[in-house]
């Protein structure tokens, strides 16, 4: 599975395989879940990937090595990965020093690293309800083009452009 379920690191986070068997990530799991956003998110999220080519790839927790923060999840097919993320809701809208909220953060880094470690990842994706305009705000921030409109809109975000981010 392209090396994709162990933890990687960025320059702010470390992203934890999501280890079911590990009591603090079940916790934080349930603690984000219990969010009503993310739960609306996750429960029409479920229902909307019956696309047969994609498949359930990994899941990780986001820690700013010294609490978990939010959540990211990466379907995955040969050439495109489509990330899922939230964020724990008291660390939503902070912003960082350099005037980026922690949800762009997050999307940035983890789009840089994904690209680093799979190198025949040629896009990553989001797809993001179009009334959701915090998150279509963070995705631009991280350099995301959106592509296509439509009660989900799709952003995209390609190998070069990642990395001259």
């Amino acid at each position: 599975s392209l090396l994709m379920n162990s933890d990687f690191y960025s320059d702010s986070f470390c992203f934890l395989a999501y280890d079911k068997d590990n009591p603090e990530h079940v916790r934080a799991l349930e603690k984000l879940l219990s969010d009503p956003l993310v739960d609306e998110y996750f429960n029409s999220l479920e229902s909307n990937l019956e696309d047969e080519d994609t498949f359930w790839n990994s899941a990780y927790l986001v820690s700013n090595y010294d609490e978990i923060i939010g959540y990211l999840a990466i379907f995955m097919d040969a050439k495109e990965a489509e990330l899922h993320y939230a964020v724990v809701p008291e660390f939503r809208g902070i912003r960082n020093n350099s005037n980026e909220t922690i949800g762009c953060q997050i999307v940035r880094e983890a789009s840089i690293g994904l690209f680093r470690r799979c190198k025949s990842l040629k896009y990553l994706k989001l797809m993001i309800e179009k009334s959701n305009i915090r998150s279509t705000k963070a995705a631009l921030r991280a350099g995301y083009k959106q592509v296509e409109k439509g009660f989900y809109n799709k952003f995209a975000l390609s190998r070069e452009d990642a990395m001259s981010l």
